[in-house]
């Protein structure tokens, strides 16, 4: 079945195949879409193949999400441009403590740590992850040792803290000069009601965050996920 699909080119070749496990997982044959996507995530390692194998592979319950992490941890490498969509992407999809492990081995990369805009993003998704997924105060010092590594900024400063319950979103609001900031407050608003279970506030927060639609700000893809759930 591969040949048919066969291209002229390794990259063409991997697009195929990836077209091919979409469609065994439009049929909810999710272990052989997983199966067939494999080795391509191993020579590529492009961004879209990762999630797309994560999300097969947990949809054939064949391992523990712990397992399947691990495998593509091996298939990425050091490759730290996979390893940041991918931990975004895990962040975006509620899988917080898989997110926190990948951002983690970003974090870690001395090169990247150069790409201090880059490096803000990991460590403001580390700080969310750490608060969605109900974080150890290890976690919170891993962070914190991060944050003094980066440039100095109020705003990151403070949206940290934040997450981390240390000042409140009073405090935040007031350093908040621009829409797409209290945008992004009000997605860590809605992000942290839903974590508490509070279903008066959760969907409020994260619709008015949205209205913003500034869909490349940190934050809108996973602030748009947690609304589509609630509103489902």
């Amino acid at each position: 079945m591969i040949k048919k699909v066969e291209g002229n080119s390794p990259g063409r070749l991997n697009w195929n195949i990836s077209i091919l496990s979409e469609i065994l997982a439009s049929k909810s044959q999710y272990k052989n879409a997983a199966k067939l996507l494999k080795p391509v995530c191993s020579k590529s390692e492009r961004p879209e193949y990762i999630s797309s194998y994560w999300e097969y592979a947990v949809k054939g319950k064949t391992r523990s999400h712990k397992e399947i992490l691990s495998d593509i941890l091996k298939l990425i490498h050091n490759n730290n441009s996979s390893l940041t969509y991918f931990g975004k992407y895990l962040l975006e999809n509620g899988y917080y403590k898989e997110a926190f492990v990948v951002l983690d081995k970003v974090s870690l990369n001395v090169a990247f740590k150069r790409q201090n805009h880059l490096h803000e993003q990991v460590l403001l998704n580390m700080a969310l992850a750490w608060r969605m997924s109900g974080g150890s105060d290890d976690k919170k010092a891993k962070i914190k040792a991060m944050l003094n590594e980066v440039k100095k900024d109020r705003w990151l400063t403070s949206r940290v803290l934040f997450l981390f319950g240390e000042i409140s979103e009073g405090d935040l609001f007031q350093i908040a000069d621009l829409p797409k900031k209290r945008g992004e407050i009000y997605h860590y608003l809605g992000t942290i009601t839903y974590r508490e279970g509070n279903r008066d506030d959760d969907l409020k927060y994260l619709l008015i965050s949205l209205e913003t639609k500034l869909e490349r700000q940190n934050g809108y893809k996973h602030a748009y996920n947690l609304a589509e759930k609630l509103a489902g």
